[in-house]
């Protein structure tokens, strides 16, 4: 995900009556990976069920940092040079959208 005005990413499941969030610095991270993997529900704890997860990334996917240099979307950092980022996550009981998670935890639905 490339697009979003805002660090920020979230999910309810609506059969299970819950959900997670992140909250992230956009300048630093302007891009989210999200990958959900299928399963049979005989290699997974949810019966018939999958797997997912989303991080905030410094560059798109494609074919890792090599071809993000080449491309000019991977961050360049100086010696010494650090940065750092804080992701907020939160978890929450309840069906229903949620528009945003804030850095405190708090939540937005639609």
């Amino acid at each position: 995900m490339t697009e979003a005005p805002e660090g920020r990413y979230a999910t309810t499941n609506d059969d299970d009556g819950g959900g997670f969030g992140l909250c992230w610095d956009r300048k630093i991270c302007p891009h989210l990976w999200y990958w959900q993997v299928a399963c049979d529900g005989v290699h997974t704890a949810t019966p018939g069920g999958g797997a997912s997860t989303a991080w905030p990334w410094s560059h798109g996917p494609g074919e890792g940092l090599a071809a993000a240099v080449c491309w000019g979307t991977a961050p360049r950092l100086g010696p010494g040079q650090t940065i750092r980022i804080t992701v907020h996550a939160a978890l929450w009981e309840g069906r229903g959208s949620v528009e945003r998670v804030t850095p405190n935890g708090a939540l937005y639905r639609e």
